[in-house]
């Protein structure tokens, strides 16, 4: 960092005054600030602004807040008894709240209160991760990152649903992109038994969905999609295998009729939010590293402000929000400043031991909140060697204990994915 020094003898005053107007006159630089109003939570999983001025954020903990001022000040509105992972409003009363567990919420109050209308839907669903409304009667959810895969579509605001199976097509559903009432995307990972990262893509209100991108990586997930441009330019990101070694990203030239990936860095990030403020000006990240690009994604740079990334949303072209662990805001109306990267915080207490093994290990988890859980052991090709639990799981300590010997002696990813997000130890089989 540079810093400016009063300067001594004569002329001094006058090359001091020069400097200060000079200062005065340059634009502020944009930052990204923590929003310090609201409390930390295990993860804020979305944010939803109507407009410039009304929005809504919820977290894992099952509470609703909302501002009315662009986000400067935000208020407590409701709790719900579930992990909250989506927002979507349609005008400044009505509004839709996808949760875990089996949840999907409605109200007609601007967030006050709150129904749950899943028992509505049917076939049963486990939940919504995301919702996209391209009109006020025509709105869509997906679910579920822990499987099965569906998307749920209402034509008439909400009044009713309709289910759309696609388990064909995909294991597992995390978001979901309308550009308008019949074209959109959703994002995921694929059928097994590889479970690759995919994106699919309908032409005709979710009847019939198209594979038009697959990461071609064994048990990865696209997670997030954004525009910055209305479907001029689409992006996505990859929760990559953590065996692949590598950090990548989609995009979209095209309004989403051909993707291509693009490696952000030979090293591996954990990855799930995406989002960009322009074409040019964009962030991807997941846990306490945000990988910034000023140039459309051909280089990146690690900037630090929190940890947890899961949703971004672009207000306009000089501010948008982040959802993670906290709030974060980037504004034109901030001055530059550094920030160190902070520890990264698990949701969960996560070991495998030993490291170096035979062919026994034990693996620990120590859940903060109930969540589904999945245990995998991934081998060096990326592939699930072995799953040791996939279902709902209730806070409190968790043990397993595998026999791994039966398998060639490799580098070994034990992997531990929840509400919260994903977790890595390293193992080496010898």
């Amino acid at each position: 960092m540079h810093r400016i020094r009063p300067a001594s003898g004569p002329g001094s005053s006058l090359a001091l005054a020069t400097v200060l107007l000079l200062a005065s006159a340059l634009p502020m630089a944009a930052q990204w600030s923590t929003v310090a109003q609201i409390p930390p939570a295990g993860r804020y999983d979305d944010v939803f602004f109507l407009d410039a001025q009304n929005g809504w954020t919820v977290n894992s903990e099952g509470f609703v807040y909302h501002t009315t001022d662009g986000g400067t000040l935000w208020d407590p509105m409701a709790f719900l008894p579930s992990y909250l992972r989506c927002v979507e409003f349609i005008s400044p009363l009505e509004g839709f709240c996808g949760g875990l567990n089996g949840t999907f919420y409605h109200t007609n109050d601007g967030g006050a209160n709150w129904t749950d209308i899943a028992p509505n839907i049917q076939p049963t669903i486990e939940g919504i991760c995301g919702l996209s409304a391209p009109t006020p009667d025509v709105i869509y959810g997906c679910g579920i990152w822990s499987s099965p895969a569906y998307v749920i579509r209402s034509t008439d605001g909400g009044n009713t649903w309709d289910h759309i199976d696609l388990s064909l097509q995909a294991s597992a559903l995390v978001d979901i992109h309308f550009l308008s009432a019949d074209t959109g995307f959703v994002s995921g990972k694929g059928p097994g038994p590889d479970e690759e990262g995919i994106i699919l893509y309908t032409t005709d209100g979710g009847q019939n969905w198209t594979e038009v991108y697959s990461t071609g990586v064994p048990y990865e997930y696209v997670w997030k999609l954004q525009s910055p441009d209305s479907g001029a330019h689409l992006f996505a990101s990859i929760q990559a295998n953590p065996n692949q070694g590598d950090t990548r990203f989609v995009r979209s030239l095209d309004r989403g009729a051909s993707w291509t990936d693009t490696i952000i860095s030979n090293l591996y990030y954990y990855v799930q939010a995406i989002g960009f403020l322009t074409p040019q000006l964009g962030w991807t990240g997941g846990d306490n590293a945000l990988l910034e690009t000023t140039d459309g994604g051909t280089t990146w740079d690690p900037i630090y402000i929190g940890q947890g990334y899961n949703r971004f949303f672009r207000i306009n072209d000089s501010t948008a929000f982040l959802t993670g662990q906290r709030l974060y805001h980037y504004t034109t109306d901030l001055p530059t400043a550094m920030a160190e990267p902070l520890p990264t915080l698990e949701a969960h207490t996560f070991t495998a031991t030993p490291t170096l093994t035979a062919g026994p290990l034990t693996i620990a988890v120590d859940l903060l909140q109930d969540t589904w859980m999945k245990v995998y052991v991934l081998g060096a090709d990326g592939r699930l060697l072995r799953t040791l639990y996939d279902a709902r799981a209730t806070t409190g300590a968790h043990r397993f204990d595998t026999d791994l010997s039966a398998l060639p002696a490799q580098p070994l990813v034990i992997l531990l994915h929840t509400n919260h997000g994903q977790q890595v130890v390293r193992v080496v089989l010898k």
